[in-house]
């Protein structure tokens, strides 16, 4: 047990090593919070001049950081996309993941030391400088509405969060770095071209089908009716569902390549 734990601990330290070599980490924890800060700055005060409930005040300064086009949320996209597609791909290629499964180790902390390196890490940053930015702009907010503070996170998320599954898988499967990058930047240009359509079809036709359908997989538009009640005005529960049924989405692709690569995968 204590030699697992060890071997554990080894390959995490390497894999930070290669992930955050300096000064990667430095950089980009300091784009952003300077990100962060300078883009939550003219959200609090225009929810402060205009008297905006609670709810949409938190929904306009986290969605200043995590949406289109939220650069602190595009810095934790790319570091993903470094770690995952290009960071584990390449070690199929160059034959370092072999190397690592010598270790007296499962297949699935491997993984799992993968993921903490190159997804856990990102998003503490992530998150962190958020909830920072916020208790330095309306501390009040903070104490008083952590619980929605969560939950907003939780909405935004949940599409990176699919992105980076859809890229772990594709690495597995394909054993290579070149073709999930290019899945992940596809499915990050998706989004926006998705969203653009989507805000030109619904102002054509008042038709909010299609807004439902895409909450699935992006539960943040379900949460951004809500708050701005226009077109579309989903309760609380609703959102509450989308954002549960899309983490069935993420947490079941994630399941499947954890499956993969701890049974079916042959190197």
């Amino acid at each position: 047990m204590f030699r697992k734990g060890r071997a554990f601990l080894e390959v995490l330290a390497i894999t930070l090593h290669e992930d955050y070599k300096f000064p990667v980490l430095e950089l980009f924890v300091f784009l952003l919070v300077l990100s962060t800060f300078t883009l939550m700055s003219p959200a609090s005060f225009q929810a402060t001049t205009f008297h905006y409930t609670k709810e949409r005040t938190i929904y306009t300064l986290i969605s200043a950081q995590m949406d289109i086009p939220g650069i602190p949320f595009l810095i934790f996209l790319v570091l993903v996309l470094k770690n995952i597609a290009y960071g584990f791909g390449s070690d199929f290629e160059k034959g370092t993941i072999q190397v690592f499964l010598s270790y007296p180790l499962r297949r699935s902390a491997l993984l799992m030391a993968k993921l903490i390196s190159g997804l856990g890490i990102p998003l503490v940053m992530l998150i962190g400088a958020g909830i920072f930015a916020l208790y330095v702009l309306l501390p009040r907010l903070v104490v008083g509405g952590i619980t929605y503070i969560f939950i907003s996170y939780l909405a935004f998320l949940s599409y990176g969060l699919l992105v980076t599954a859809i890229i772990l898988l594709s690495v597995i499967y394909l054993k290579k770095s070149g073709a999930p990058l290019a899945v992940g930047i596809s499915f990050c240009f998706l989004r926006i071209i998705a969203r653009e359509l989507l805000d030109f079809y619904i102002k054509a036709t008042k038709r909010i089908t299609p807004l439902k359908i895409l909450s699935i997989f992006d539960p943040s538009l379900a949460l951004r009716y809500y708050c701005e009640r226009t077109i579309w005005s989903p309760s609380f529960s609703e959102v509450m569902g989308y954002t549960i049924v899309s983490y069935c989405l993420v947490f079941g692709l994630f399941l499947i390549a954890y499956c993969y690569f701890s049974r079916r995968l042959n190197i």
